[in-house]
């Protein structure tokens, strides 16, 4: 028996598992001992199973990766084991590879998957920003498709929040502030609402990451296989804020994070003291019902009036005002008037000199007057 052999060695197995050396999943195979020798014995048996089935192994297609103790120190090394009398290619030094869907290596770093992760947004990010459509499109494009291209990967390895926020959520704000014409400085923050509450329900990568890992939590803690189960149990020091959700939100831990989101999204948002501005109004007197009657009249105008309403919601629009704070001009003061500041309201609705010349008018009159027109001359 392996595992009688691999405890005479020194070796013991952690109580609440019990140790698995043919691991099986379709025709996907994994053979894991303490030896060389016992994998060869595994190896054989194997091969008689798979002549006896009917199934052929592919020795080009198979790799082995072996590590072994060197003192007090472990390292990698390059097993020699045989199938059907062919040799199995081994893993390079400092390599990895893949099973099931996931890599492996002997340091069982992220860096790798880190670097595959960031080349993959900023390619798809690229392709979006090429294409002709409206930014509510390209946004949709981005929650809908993009980060399912990412969500297996997110889910599977163990990536820190605070490189997803770092490395990934920079690449995605850079295209979201070009598509909506937004300048450098604005937080984008309240895109994560809901629509309803004057958001577009976007997630940044981070948001993503942290659903992922809460669905894999949610898939382990729910298992009917114990052994599932205990691992769930041992490695739930990792993930503390996470299992708390699943432990105690009774079946609706997604929910309750989406809940949370958007309760750290409001609280941040009363701290702005331009930016919030108008949101926190807004909410104070008018109904949800209105807020989405609002929503569905302006994600249907062209893209020019959809971007300055996004961006007037926010005061980001390019007056003297802004620009001053964002270094582009020296004077905050008004080009029409020249007595007052330039702010957004002063600019768009308070401007007297603006109303005495039907600034905020002219454009009504023109409709006026382009239809009689076009009656007299049919």
């Amino acid at each position: 028996c392996i595992e009688a052999r691999t405890r005479a060695l020194g070796y013991h197995y952690c109580n609440t598992l019990k140790p698995r050396h043919w691991f099986q999943f379709a025709d996907d195979t994994a053979l894991v001992t303490a030896t060389e020798e016992e994998n060869q014995m595994m190896l054989n048996a194997f091969s008689k199973w798979c002549n006896w089935s009917g199934l052929q192994i592919r020795t080009d297609k198979c790799k082995t990766f072996g590590i072994k103790h060197n003192g007090r120190r472990s390292t990698q090394y390059k097993p020699y084991l045989k199938v059907n009398n062919e040799m199995i290619p081994p893993v390079e030094i400092d390599g990895s590879f893949r099973y099931l869907g996931k890599m492996f290596s002997y340091t069982m770093g992220t860096d790798e998957i880190r670097n595959e992760l960031e080349e993959e947004l900023t390619s798809y990010l690229d392709k979006v920003d090429k294409l002709s459509l409206h930014p509510k499109n390209k946004l949709l494009i981005i929650n809908k498709f993009v980060y399912n291209k990412l969500r297996w990967r997110l889910s599977v390895y163990h990536l820190s929040e605070s490189w997803a926020t770092k490395s990934l959520d920079g690449k995605v704000i850079h295209y979201v502030k070009r598509w909506l014409h937004f300048h450098q400085g604005p937080n984008l923050t309240h895109l994560k609402l809901s629509v309803n509450k004057f958001g577009l329900g976007f997630q940044l990568p981070s948001d993503v990451l942290k659903y992922c890992k809460l669905s894999m939590r949610q898939v382990l803690f729910k298992s009917i296989n114990k052994e599932i189960q205990d691992l769930f149990h041992l490695t739930s020091g990792n993930y503390i804020h996470t299992d708390s959700l699943i432990v105690n939100c009774e079946g609706r831990p997604r929910k309750e994070l989406s809940n949370q989101t958007e309760n750290n999204v409001l609280e941040h948002i009363m701290t702005l003291k331009e930016q919030g501005t108008i949101m926190q109004i807004m909410r104070r007197i008018s109904s949800t019902k209105i807020i989405s009657w609002w929503n569905k009249i302006t994600v249907s105008m062209p893209k020019n009036i959809y971007v300055f309403i996004r961006k007037a919601l926010i005061f980001s629009l390019p007056n003297n005002s802004n620009l001053k704070r964002w270094g582009k001009v020296e004077s905050d003061s008004c080009g029409v008037c020249g007595t007052q500041r330039q702010t957004q309201l002063h600019m768009l609705a308070n401007c007297s000199v603006a109303a005495t010349k039907g600034r905020y008018t002219w454009r009504h009159d023109s409709i006026l007057f382009t239809k009689p027109a076009q009656f007299i001359w049919f």
